[in-house]
């Protein structure tokens, strides 16, 4: 017989489920609420009866009991009774569908089945993690509506998997045990693994496996050593491929990036950074015009989330910068950097000086070969990026320059001077506060006259 750790309690026997005599009170009661609710359709009375009696059987003081063991000591007793039966619910299809209701996605039992595994004891929370690696009882299970269903040791519950249930808020797999979950297989078919299966993104949800393996994939984009780096490739592609349909996801996009930066395919890597930052930006502004309905109270906690949101953009901006660079694609590249920098300022992040730095040397690379369009493009993110800091604006403005002027284009860098001399000018007005007006003035003025100067000299040489 094995000991139970110190204490822990025992992760009591699963009930056996058979039918007569000898059948237990939850094991009864789950096989009426099966054959009940398995008839049933989704949001109709037959369902909401048959939920509401299995919840009212499992909160009996006789069978929750043999429960509490497997759950948190402080765990809200009838709040865990309801997700317990919410989620066992949503493995079917009909299921899921009255759990859902009508909402579109899978949020709601994403969220409930999170919290059910995130309430489990440790211990008990370990022995499924353990028994993915056991070829002959994964406890997994493939559900017909493209999700997987593992069961909760010690009890005759399942719960699915989506999303938030590996992460924090639920199981927090780390790279090793969602390495090991992708290795599994589910019960019953052991000759091919989860990582496999996933590969065809028509066969499940693609939202789950995309999750799963950012988890399994490294901060530098790498697998560990035993996930089959071709089966990797495969699902890789697939999800790629999937998620050109979806407009929504930053938290999927950024692993896989790193996946194929790791692989050198940084042409994809940076566009998949850059639809990250896109996305987040989206998100930016319409939390920013919600933010002034806010009451002041509530103000707080939502800039601490604008800040955290600018932190992730200008993230995603710089490594899209990053990956341009490594493509040839230096426009892309000093545009992304200049943006990056401008949102790693507003998230208060001291790396923004050095991303704006790597832009500047970007740019000046740009301006040896490129037309001044492409420059000057780069120009109006520059002069975003450097915010009220107008000499660091103008130098940039007057190298460039410069560079076009070394070239024998003197009305290219005519035209980068009348742009920082229009730029100075809307700095003037726009940061009239804590601005030297007469150095801003006298500054302006030298680009004014540069530019002039240049034109004269395009005239005489026409």
């Amino acid at each position: 017989m094995m000991s139970t750790p110190v204490g822990r309690a025992p992760i009591p026997v699963t009930p056996d489920l058979g039918t007569g005599i000898g059948e237990t009170p939850l094991a009864a009661a789950m096989r009426r609420f099966e054959a009940d609710a398995g008839a049933a359709c989704a949001g109709s009375e037959a369902m909401l009866i048959a939920t509401a009696f299995l919840e009212m059987e499992v909160f009996k003081p006789h069978i929750w009991q043999d429960l509490a063991p497997c759950f948190k000591d402080d765990v809200n007793v009838p709040e865990t009774v309801k997700l317990l039966v919410q989620c066992h619910l949503a493995i079917s299809r009909e299921g899921l569908l009255h759990v859902l209701g009508q909402r579109p996605t899978l949020d709601v039992a994403d969220k409930a089945a999170a919290r059910l595994l995130a309430s489990l004891k440790p211990h008990v929370r370990d022995a499924m993690v353990v028994n993915w690696l056991n070829v002959d009882a994964t406890g997994l299970h493939a559900m017909s509506t493209g999700l997987i269903a593992v069961q909760i040791p010690g009890t005759v519950f399942r719960c699915p998997l989506i999303g938030r249930t590996f992460a924090k808020d639920g199981l927090n797999l780390t790279q090793h045990e969602a390495t090991s979950l992708l290795q599994s297989n589910f019960e019953g078919a052991s000759s091919r693994t989860l990582l496999e299966a996933f590969a065809d993104t028509t066969t499940h949800y693609f939202g789950m496996s995309a999750f799963l393996f950012g988890l399994a994939v490294g901060v530098d984009g790498s697998v560990m050593s035993g996930l089959d780096k071709n089966h990797a490739c495969a699902l890789a592609g697939s999800l790629l491929a999937a998620l050109a349909g979806d407009r929504n996801s930053v938290t999927l996009r950024v692993p896989l990036a790193r996946f194929f930066g790791a692989l050198g395919e940084y042409r994809i890597a940076a566009e998949l950074h850059e639809q990250a930052a896109q996305i987040a930006e989206r998100r930016d502004a319409e939390t920013a015009l919600c933010l002034v309905m806010l009451p002041a109270a509530a103000r707080e906690e939502q800039i601490r989330i604008q800040r955290g949101m600018q932190l992730r953009i200008g993230a995603n901006r710089a490594w899209s910068g990053v990956y341009r660079e490594k493509t040839g694609e230096l426009h892309d590249s000093a545009m992304h950097m200049f943006k990056a920098s401008y949102h790693l300022y507003l998230a208060g992040e001291a790396k923004a000086g050095a991303v704006r730095a790597a832009a500047q040397a970007q740019l000046l690379r740009l301006a040896l070969s490129a037309d001044v369009a492409q420059v000057y493009e780069v120009l109006v993110d520059a002069a975003r990026a450097f915010g009220p800091n107008y000499p660091g604006i103008s130098a940039l403005c007057k190298q460039c320059a410069d560079v076009f002027e070394q070239r024998g284009f003197p009305a290219d860098a005519a035209v980068i001077h009348k742009f920082a001399f229009e730029q100075l000018y809307q700095m003037g007005m726009r940061y009239d506060r804590g601005i030297d007006i007469e150095a801003l003035t006298a500054i302006s003025a030298d680009h004014q006259s540069n530019a002039t100067r240049l034109l004269g000299v395009t005239r005489n040489v026409l």
